[in-house]
This record gives structure tokens, C-alpha cells and sequence, in this order.
């Protein structure tokens, strides 16, 4: 665990006189960042509920550690070649053609992080009211409306395999785009 500079923000609020709301200096907010390593998933609840205990509610964020991308990429890539063995099969028994590799004209890994899978809305239903005053101008005050997030992860019907089926647990997730050049082969009696 470490425990990050203290920062202290500045906190407003407004005074509402009449039609005239102001802004005003209410104090301060002492913030702290608390950083924790951990291995283990079950852990992740015990350190969740031991913030809370300590009045702590704010999850910043998660961080996943991968630390064996070779071994990823390279069965990503034996996987993907197997796939391309099987349409390059596949379309030739459908179409009586022989193909013949030119060469492989891209090659691209990704990964995504689940911070970047989340999606964020608004939930909430709120009425409509207007307020005249004397001199006929309108005046509304409005209450914040806090986000929500969920986890969007890859579709699978995105990708011709699937290595490993998503749960419900966010977790890193890996993908490799393989493009393949052929030529249709011509045989010597044509």
C-alpha cells in the first residue's frame, strides 16, 4: 500500500438572494490517494469494505497487470494462423479454387483495458417547472444528477474465435487481426 501527496481543493457552493445566486468560498476538501497492489481477485471486496469502514468511497481506478504478452500474442497468433488454414480450406472446397499465398499484409494486436470498456448514462426521470418572478425572467434550480457505468466488453460475434468467453468480471481483454493476400492458383489443364 502507498499512500500519495495530500492535495487540498478548494470547495464552493452558492448563496441564492432573491433572483441572484452566488458563488461563494464554503472551505476545503483534503484528498488523499491511496494506491494498493494486489494479486488475488477475492481480495478486491475485503479492500472495498475495509475503505468503506474508514469512510473511503471513492474508486478512482483499477489497474490490470499483464505481464506475459509474448506468451498472449503468441497463442493469439497460432490460434488466428488455424483459423486462416480453415477458410483458406473452407473456400476452396466451396469454390474449386486453389489458392496461393502472396503474403500477409497486416498484422495487428490490440489490447483493452476494462477502464476503457466501460460506458457511462444518466438515469433519472425529472419534471418540468418554470418559476416567473415580477419582472417576467425565469429562474430554475437544478440538482446534479450523478453518472452510472457498466461494462461493455467485446462482442464475440465480432471475431471469427474466441479464445477465452468473457464472463462477468471485467478482465483485459486481447485481439489480433490477421489479413492474408491469395492469388487463385490456375490448373495446367485451363
Amino acid at each position: 500500500m502507498f499512500i500519495d501527496f495530500i492535495t487540498q481543493n478548494r470547495v464552493y457552493d452558492f448563496k441564492v438572494s432573491g433572483t441572484q445566486a452566488t458563488e461563494n468560498f464554503t472551505g476545503f476538501e483534503t484528498k488523499k490517494t491511496v494506491a494498493i497492489r494486489y494479486k488475488h481477485r477475492e481480495l478486491f471486496e475485503r479492500i472495498v469494505s475495509a475503505a468503506a469502514d474508514c469512510k473511503i468511497f471513492d474508486l478512482i481506478k483499477v489497474d490490470y497487470i499483464v505481464s506475459d504478452f509474448e506468451a498472449v500474442r503468441a497463442g493469439l497468433f497460432d490460434a488466428a494462423v488455424k483459423v486462416l488454414k480453415s477458410k483458406e480450406q473452407k473456400y476452396a472446397n466451396a469454390l474449386g479454387v486453389t489458392l496461393g499465398v502472396v503474403g500477409l499484409s497486416i498484422e495487428k494486436y490490440d489490447v483493452t483495458y476494462p477502464a476503457e470498456a466501460y460506458q457511462r448514462y444518466q438515469a433519472y426521470e425529472t419534471g418540468d417547472a418554470t418559476v416567473y418572478n415580477e419582472n417576467g425572467t425565469s429562474s430554475r434550480v437544478v440538482q446534479r444528477k450523478a453518472f452510472t457505468f457498466y461494462y461493455e466488453p467485446f462482442q464475440a460475434s465480432s471475431f471469427d474465435s474466441v479464445l477465452a468467453p468473457l464472463g462477468l468480471e471485467p478482465m483485459v481483454q486481447f485481439s489480433i487481426y490477421l489479413r492474408m493476400q491469395y492469388q487463385v492458383k490456375r490448373s495446367s489443364m485451363s
